[in-house]
């Protein structure tokens, strides 16, 4: 329902899903369903860590904490630190850049995504928000 109505508002590359664990996001601990509208054809498939070549994680792996201790992990993860938290976010914004068309595939947005990281530009990026909004 939600890519149709995407789709109906003029969304050419949408993806929906249904993360493993009932996650609302792309989830590296099994699993996940994802619906994806592409110039008005809807498909489904699934979709697991191994689609981007990453282990998969147990859920306390992913847990978060405080919004201070969140903040860190995402300083963290942005700054380089690999595990299981950077494998979600490497899943997440390979979908995102898949969808925008700006990757041509879930494996090619999560490299793209490392190089992100990898590079400091995300940090940069991240650290640039946090001084406008300051």
């Amino acid at each position: 329902t939600m890519v149709e109505v995407l789709g109906a508002l003029g969304s050419r590359h949408v993806l929906a899903f249904h993360g493993h664990g009932g996650l609302d996001e792309l989830s590296t601990t099994g699993e996940n369903f994802v619906v994806e509208l592409r110039d008005g054809k809807i498909s489904e498939f699934r979709a697991g860590p191994e689609a981007i070549g990453v282990p998969q994680a147990r859920m306390e792996d992913l847990l978060g904490g405080t919004p201070q201790e969140n903040a860190q992990i995402a300083r963290d993860v942005l700054g380089g630190a690999k595990g299981p938290k950077r494998d979600a976010v490497l899943f997440n914004s390979a979908a995102a850049l898949f969808a925008a068309d700006v990757a041509s595939s879930l494996p090619d947005g999560a490299r793209r995504a490392a190089e992100a990281i990898d590079s400091g530009a995300a940090l940069r990026k991240l650290e640039q928000l946090a001084a406008a909004s300051a």
